[in-house]
């Protein structure tokens, strides 16, 4: 969709990106962090995931959310990470829940510098729901959750 390149504009328009969403201006936001996208700044396609996950400036497209997740984890974005491991999670935008796959992602983010805050909260979430799918005799995963709290 976007062709990447960095150039040191893409910095500056994430940056008014960053300005018009904070003002609620959604739409101005989505074309600033376009051009940043195009310019080949990564933090951008996760901005724009959110913008179509939620609908702000856009039509809320759950599919074209987890397409500008995706390319913005290819770049090595963290939070496009946590993002679509949420997604995965809970099943918003995905053609199924993959608490598996959710794990594997929030784990990857957690190896990031620039992790985001509160991150390592999923991790044992994800798992006990990817194990209470596997396990036999009943659902464990409030049992298995609590207990990895605890200790």
């Amino acid at each position: 969709m976007f062709g990447f390149g960095w150039n040191p504009f893409g910095w500056h328009w994430f940056n008014e990106g960053e300005k018009e969403y904070n003002n609620h201006n959604f739409e101005k936001a989505k074309e600033f962090y376009e051009k940043a996208a195009v310019a080949g700044d990564p933090r951008s396609l996760t901005a724009l995931g959110f913008l179509h996950s939620h609908g702000l400036g856009c039509t809320q497209d759950k599919q074209k959310a987890r397409q500008f997740y995706e390319q913005a984890d290819e770049k090595g974005e963290p939070h496009a990470l946590v993002n679509l491991g949420i997604m995965l999670l809970f099943g918003a935008g995905a053609t199924e829940v993959d608490h598996k796959k959710a794990f594997k992602l929030l784990s990857k983010a957690l190896t990031k510098e620039e992790a985001p805050k509160g991150t390592h909260l999923l991790i044992p979430l994800s798992l006990s729901l990817s194990l209470s799918k596997t396990e036999k005799g009943g659902n464990k995963t409030n049992e298995f959750f609590l207990n990895f709290c605890r200790n």
